[in-house]
């Protein structure tokens, strides 16, 4: 508070956020049988029609929502720190319009840019393009866990539009082991996920070097930060949401190979912020996706497998996103969903070992963690 009282205060709610959603969907499954199922479907039918509007029909989207005058007020802090003239100077790129801030490369990678492709990023309602794409991602997930294939495939280029590669690798794994997880044993598919991220980590990393991705930079940043001062520097040191861009020498952070903060990685931020006490809060949520990976394990229940795995995912995107952890429409989301799942399970018995393994098999029948009372998943 001392340091920074603003970052305090911004990174607290951050931190806690995801863990009060858990708590309260969590008692609430116990206590009750909620029916989640449409209350989600008609919200990703409403949140897919506000992305396909943005995208469509964008200067009367603008008008609707007061756009114009919120970015220009949202970039005060980069003009004033003089960001778009150096931008200008460096890289020659002037920005003329609002809309400039909103074009990047495909999926905003380096990776892709040998294929000259750009998109005009949509940013939803909540005026956040990769908290939008996460929130379009859970939902996603959602609807091909209860078999609403033709909504699925319609949400889908909502998320491309958005072009934000984390929530797209979160919706990819957690599909693909969900599928993969129909055809071999539960055991198998998690031992090729961990492979899977064991080389996926790396390669970011070590390309991420290369083309001096702001991302790895600034996770390097944030784990030199914590061996250096392993007790933590406080919330608020550091971070996105408490440092003004315009301010940060990039061009010094890439021939450096680090920031000076943490800053654009979660997991960085952290352990920069909390030192040793971060493994605490991240261990806990790597125990609530495999306590939910085992409810999947012995009930083979598609949501449960969806829940375990597109919240690893999610783990491992705050390797190099801050969003993924500390947005309420990411995380935050995700263990809401896990901790549906659990409390279901633990209101119908099925969580606590069965004393006779026969029992287990009617539990798991019983067992509708986010269905209606007419049977529907």
């Amino acid at each position: 508070m001392v340091k920074s009282p603003q970052g305090a205060i911004i990174y607290l709610r951050n931190i806690a956020l995801p863990l009060m959603l858990f708590q309260v969907c969590l008692t609430v499954a116990y206590a009750h049988r909620p029916n989640v199922t449409t209350s989600l479907i008609f919200l990703a039918t409403l949140v897919m029609l506000l992305g396909y509007f943005e995208f469509l029909f964008r200067d009367e989207w603008f008008r609707l929502t007061n756009s114009h005058a919120y970015w220009w007020l949202n970039s005060t802090d980069a003009r004033e720190a003089g960001l778009y003239f150096r931008i200008a100077q460096i890289h020659r790129q002037v920005m003329t319009d609002v809309l400039d801030a909103f074009r990047v490369t495909l999926f905003n990678t380096a990776l892709l840019s040998d294929l000259d492709l750009t998109v005009l990023r949509v940013n939803g309602p909540n005026f956040h393009s990769i908290s939008f794409a996460y929130a379009i991602s859970f939902l996603a997930l959602f609807l091909f866990s209860c078999r609403r294939f033709v909504l699925f495939a319609l949400i889908l280029p909502i998320l491309v539009f958005t072009s934000a590669k984390g929530a797209l690798i979160v919706l990819l794994l957690a599909t693909s082991m969900t599928l993969a997880s129909t055809v071999f044993q539960g055991r198998i598919v998690l031992a090729g996920f961990v492979g899977l991220m064991c080389l996926y980590i790396p390669f970011v990393i070590i390309s991420g070097l290369r083309v001096g991705d702001y991302h790895v930079l600034g996770l390097i940043g944030g784990v030199k930060g914590f061996l250096a001062n392993p007790i933590g520097h406080g919330l608020g040191s550091g971070g996105n949401l408490a440092t003004n861009f315009g301010e940060l020498d990039w061009e010094n952070a890439q021939k450096s190979g680090e920031t000076e903060a943490a800053v654009e990685s979660a997991v960085g931020v952290l352990l920069y912020q909390m030192g040793v006490a971060a493994f605490i809060v991240l261990g806990f949520y790597y125990w609530v996706g495999f306590t939910v990976w085992r409810l999947f394990d012995r009930l083979r229940h598609p949501q449960f497998c969806v829940a375990a795995y597109g919240l690893f995912a999610i783990l491992v995107n705050g390797l190099f996103q801050e969003e993924a952890l500390f947005s309420p429409l990411s995380l935050g989301l995700m263990l809401a969903f896990a901790a549906l799942a659990i409390g279901s399970a633990a209101r119908t018995g099925v969580l606590d070992p069965p004393a006779v393994p026969t029992l287990a098999p009617e539990a798991a029948g019983r067992l509708q963690p986010l269905g209606d009372p007419g049977g529907r998943p």
